[in-house]
């Protein structure tokens, strides 16, 4: 009768163990967020501020043209929004665009910032002739 008690025990004991499995641990899925999708700037020097919300470190892939600049280029993602800055140089010349690849993990965003163009100066008008060039008439 002792043995079957024991016999009992064990495989009740076996039969729990195998059931329980440790705490399960998934990655989460990498998760990037752009308050917005595209930056529009006049042609003048400036600065303009845009939150991202990553759950993992995310950086901004890729080389940037020289008139664009965006601080900081890399961040620790907290699930919190972080501010990131973009700047333009004054643009005296044709319009520009570039599009910018922020990626955090697998997960990747673009952001397109736009410049305008310099005003083109304006034309004088064309002077109109309101006269006949000959007389017909006497005086």
């Amino acid at each position: 009768m002792r043995i079957l008690k024991v016999f009992i025990v064990a495989v009740t004991s076996l039969a729990l163990f195998a059931g329980c499995k440790g705490p399960s641990v998934e990655k989460d899925e990498d998760s990037l967020t752009l308050s917005v999708e595209v930056l529009e700037f006049g042609n003048e020097k400036s600065s303009k501020e845009i939150s991202l919300l990553a759950n993992h470190d995310w950086s901004v892939s890729g080389e940037l043209p020289k008139w664009l600049s965006i601080n900081p280029l890399n961040g620790i993602g907290f699930y919190t929004k972080q501010s990131v800055t973009v700047s333009v140089v004054a643009n005296d010349g044709e319009a520009r665009e570039h599009v910018v690849t922020i990626m955090c993990g697998t997960a990747s965003k673009t952001l397109l910032v736009k410049q305008e163009a310099v005003p083109a100066a304006p034309v004088a008008p064309k002077e109109e002739v309101l006269f006949k060039e000959t007389f017909t008439e006497s005086l």
